[in-house]
């Protein structure tokens, strides 16, 4: 069964309306504009063990798990907006959730993938990073 992040009906509310990457039109509930605003990282698990994986630099694998980034989430149409400043690097990522095909960069490494609205608002990114798939 070939699965649509995208709500398969319509249950009231305001809407976002865009074309995606078939130049299809796409239909969007409000549901993930619930994740704007800002963000403080309480806490995170196997950090380390993750970057290893991902090959990010000896130093970035050290000081990664101590750090706790702040994030700014926005939305404008089908793009969300990331800034995420921790006491090193302030970076800012442009993410379109129309399923389109985006490229950004994640600890020295271009990740290359898609995001997605799923049902209920949850966003849902897949993708490469050098060799590794991340996502489902």
């Amino acid at each position: 069964r070939n699965k649509t992040c995208f709500p398969n009906r319509i249950n009231g509310g305001d809407l976002m309306v865009g074309t995606g990457p078939t130049g299809a039109m796409i239909i969007m509930g409000e549901e993930h504009l619930k994740f704007a605003g800002d963000w403080i990282t309480i806490s995170s698990e196997n950090v380390e063990e993750m970057l290893i994986k991902l090959k990010a630099p000896f130093m970035v694998r050290k000081a990664a798990p101590r750090l706790k980034p702040a994030q700014t989430i926005s939305f404008n149409g089908t793009v969300m907006k990331i800034n995420v400043v921790t006491t090193f690097k302030t970076k800012e990522s442009n993410v379109p959730i129309d399923g389109s095909q985006f490229k950004d960069e994640m600890f020295g490494q271009v990740f290359s993938g898609k995001a997605e609205i799923c049902e209920g608002g949850m966003i849902k990114t897949r993708g490469r990073s050098g060799r590794h798939q991340l996502g489902h």
